[in-house]
């Protein structure tokens, strides 16, 4: 009988403590899950399921890490202290009251429970990601109206000026018409951007006889900056399937699509572009490269030339005020070429949350995120004047545009219905509007926009999805209302996700290519070996289970092996990797270093004599 009892109260203890382990997995689910929404509702108010997606799809490597370390200590660090008060508050009334401890684990959980389901519904309600990723996963909203109103460009006649026009495009990260004064179509008492609004008054915005500002409006799948880039230069909303695989360095983005860039790659044009950032952040790398084939100057570009030093890094790479003065030299240097060029460019300082504070910045307001994007206002407003006052400014075309809205939440907070538009000003056009009334427009209207003022005469005035503002034709927002337009870019497009797939097939011959380009930059760390693998971009492309780096001695044949850690591999091999290699075990040695991965065997990516530790042979093996 005794042994029975011991059994019984054996197997209650056991439920007993499987029923407190759920109850503590539940309570640090529910707090996790509570902070990551509020997360995203305060700093990301105008997060859609499609940029989540594509997020997944692509590299994250080149975020801020400020925002990360930023993150944890507003929202990790207190859900951490919430869940060890709750934790160490039911150890201690176990201990002290039984009838207390169990009537608060039931508050606590009915409160957690009732608090998610709050936040869960508010920030549903903001951004609908729920409603759309089941739609999504139950393809229960396809729509067929990106593919009605889409005009192939390949369809369409497009004739350039004998003497072409050059192209400088700035696309400013966040920059909105919102944030100018109520006065001059503002949302604000204080305008933030008196130079720009200035600027885009007195050139082309559209507004018509109006003389306020007027800018675009971005659709779901164009508004963010990878989105923005795609969308504007080519008249389509940015949709991945949910399925689709790893978009990175290789991948075909978008294969068949005609975009601006290539248009004016067949013209003959140099296509630049500058950014302070990591271009392998959303893929932007991938799309200019094979869109235009861009020479890519961002951040890695400025490590490697010495426009930076090796160890600089302010925001996301390079603050705005050194993008400008790169562009100055660099715009200098083409325009003495006598070929017509696009330089285009992405400011980055206004990001949120709250942008980055240089030293140009003043603190007028009270608000950081106000002072940085007053203090953008300038930066841009004097980087225009240079440009006037060169000889190329004649024959040269300046679009200004906002990437996208901000995503800034709290300083948008109390602008009431107001309809924000990102910012828009075409100066020195080589045409002039034929409507002089008031334009509702996108921002993939800018597509066709574009080239219409660089004096391309075009037999339809649509491309893509987007409608040429300087002709006659109504823009869909005009034709169906911002609504309809709304809700039929939401929707899941099988047109366009057909457009989208990318061909990841990774095969000998383009290994060949990439080992062209590629090098190893190696040095001493602390004792161990920091090597950064530039232009492997086939390489990263690998889906394979294992890889490892393999140093051999050429004089005794002996091999030593290390662990590569696989996730720097597939965010892009493009940012410092610190490997578990001694420096000393190998930088005296008559060697050859190559990589295992998968099953492919002793694929040689570079040649070099093994005289010093930075010239060794580097082989890939890939799978």
């Amino acid at each position: 009988m005794n042994e029975e009892n011991e059994k019984v109260t054996k197997s209650h203890k056991i439920g007993g403590t499987v029923l407190k382990v759920l109850y503590y997995i539940f309570v640090i689910l529910l707090v996790v899950l509570f902070f990551t929404v509020a997360y995203f509702k305060n700093s990301w108010s105008n997060l859609t399921f499609a940029e989540i997606m594509f997020h997944l799809n692509t590299t994250i490597a080149g975020t801020n890490p400020d925002m990360i370390i930023s993150a944890l200590l507003k929202y990790g660090l207190p859900a951490v202290v919430i869940i060890a008060v709750i934790i160490l508050g039911r150890i201690y009334l176990k201990k002290k009251n039984i009838k207390a401890f169990k009537i608060a684990s039931v508050i606590v959980m009915v409160a957690l429970i009732l608090a998610n389901t709050i936040s869960v519904y508010l920030f549903e309600k903001d951004t609908h990601i729920i409603r759309d990723f089941k739609n999504s996963l139950f393809h229960t909203n396809y729509g067929e109206f990106v593919e009605e109103q889409y005009v192939d460009p390949a369809t369409v006649s497009i004739t350039f000026p004998e003497k072409k026009r050059n192209l400088i495009y700035v696309y400013m990260e966040s920059m909105e018409s919102t944030f100018s004064d109520k006065e001059n179509g503002g949302a604000y008492k204080d305008n933030y951007i008196p130079n720009l609004t200035k600027i885009s008054e007195t050139n082309d915005n559209f507004s018509g006889d109006a003389g306020t500002l007027n800018g675009g409006i971005a659709l779901p799948g164009t508004n963010w900056t990878s989105a923005a880039a795609f969308s504007q230069a080519s008249g389509l909303p940015l949709q991945l399937p949910v399925d689709e695989g790893q978009l990175g360095d290789d991948a075909e983005f978008f294969p068949t699509v005609i975009t601006l860039g290539d248009i004016l790659k067949n013209e003959g044009y140099t296509n630049v572009l500058e950014m302070g950032s990591d271009s392998y952040f959303g893929a932007i790398n991938s799309y200019y490269s094979s869109h235009g084939d861009y020479e890519i100057h961002d951040y890695d570009y400025a490590l490697t030339t010495g426009l930076v030093p090796k160890d600089y890094y302010a925001f996301w790479g390079y603050e705005d005020e050194k993008l400008f003065e790169f562009a100055k030299q660099e715009i200098t240097e083409l325009a003495a070429k006598g070929e017509p060029f696009n330089y285009t460019m992405f400011t980055m300082d206004t990001h949120a949350e709250d942008g980055y504070v240089c030293q140009l910045c003043d603190d007028e307001y009270d608000d950081q995120y106000a002072n940085v994007i007053a203090c953008s206002d300038k930066q841009v407003s004097e980087f225009v004047e240079w440009i006037q006052q060169q000889d190329f400014y004649d024959n040269t075309t300046i679009v200004l545009t906002g990437d996208h809205p901000t995503m800034d939440s709290d300083f948008c907070s109390d602008i009431g219905s107001y309809q924000r538009k990102t910012y828009t000003a075409i100066i020195n056009s080589a045409v002039e509007p034929v409507n002089t009334e008031h334009r509702e427009y996108a921002t993939i209207d800018l597509f066709p926009t574009v080239l219409a003022a660089l004096g391309v005469e075009m037999s339809s005035d649509r491309l893509g999805c987007g409608t040429n503002l300087y002709g006659e034709e109504q823009t869909l927002v005009e034709e169906y209302g911002i609504d309809k337009c709304i809700d039929e870019f939401t929707r899941e497009s099988l047109f366009v996700e057909n457009l989208a797939k990318v061909n990841l097939e990774v095969d000998q011959a383009k290994l060949d290519a990439s080992a062209e380009n590629a090098y190893l930059e190696v040095a001493e760390d602390n004792g161990f070996i920091r090597f950064r693998l530039q232009k492997a971009d086939a390489i990263s492309m690998l889906e394979i289970d294992n890889m490892k780096l393999v140093v051999h001695n050429n004089s005794t044949g002996e091999e030593l092996t290390y662990d590569i850690d696989l996730e720097r591999v597939r965010a892009g091999w493009h940012g410092v990797v610190h490997s578990e290699i001694p420096f000393d075990q190998v930088s005296n040695l008559d060697c050859d270093v190559y990589i295992t991965a998968g099953d492919y065997k002793d694929y040689l990516l570079k040649s070099f004599t093994a005289d010093e530790f930075e010239m060794w042979d580097i082989r890939w093996d890939v799978d």
